[in-house]
């Protein structure tokens, strides 16, 4: 892999895919075109992000694109099952050429989504050294299927696509964060506003109540008088 040689046309296209990643916060927008362009450059029928969660010991799909996405999105796979899995687990890059022939596929995403996966390259996304994730293509269009070439490639897109996604993960829990600080500072805002007016009604009352007093108080001095 270290003696492949780059297109002009490869170049171009790994800088295009670099500047979708960093196109935008959003993160759904910006893997979208990411993968996009991905499946484009090693000429693949369907891709994915799967996003690990730790506390589960899981990979859920964080986006998926092509034939069967929508009816496999809520899938979930098990740390070291599949695949994905096993990429996950063992943070190691693969190209399954046949998943007729390997163990390790899981078959229930083409049995709910009723598309059929023929060919996986998958490789790990890591930022700061962390596993994030998991970036996976399936189904190289050229009878000759995915090569180490191809695999190289996948490994610079994870390398530019995973501390995206971290970056972006950690955008949206400032956004969750901000958004409970607006939530606070409205209900503080909403006590402030009501002792506010009950301070004033109760100005207001003493008010009413020395207006009232001092008639009362010259009325009860001719009675005793």
């Amino acid at each position: 892999m270290a003696g492949t040689v780059y297109t002009r046309e490869d170049l171009r296209n790994l800088v295009r895919i670099s500047s979708l990643v960093n196109s935008s916060l959003d993160t759904q927008e910006a893997l979208d075109n990411a993968l996009k362009g991905v499946e484009q450059m090693l000429d693949a029928e369907v891709s994915s992000i799967f996003e690990v969660d730790l506390a589960a010991g899981e990979l859920f799909f964080r986006l998926a694109r092509g034939a069967g996405a929508d009816q496999i999105k809520t899938l979930r796979l098990k740390i070291g099952e599949g695949i994905a899995g096993w990429v996950a687990q063992t943070e190691k890059p693969l190209i399954c050429a046949d998943t007729s022939r390997d163990s390790r596929f899981f078959k229930q995403f083409d049995a709910q989504s009723g598309f059929q996966t023929r060919s996986i390259l998958c490789v790990p996304l890591k930022s700061r050294d962390r596993l994030i994730g998991v970036l996976e293509v399936i189904n190289k269009n050229s009878p000759a299927g995915f090569t180490d070439d191809d695999l190289e490639i996948m490994t610079i897109m994870g390398n530019l696509i995973g501390p995206a996604l971290e970056n972006a993960r950690l955008y949206s829990r400032l956004k969750e964060k901000l958004s409970l600080t607006v939530d606070e500072l409205k209900v503080a805002e909403k006590k402030l506003l009501q002792s506010e007016r009950l301070a004033a009604l109760g100005k207001l009352s003493q008010g009413v109540a020395h207006e009232v007093r001092n008639p009362v108080m010259v009325i009860g001095g001719f009675v005793r008088r």
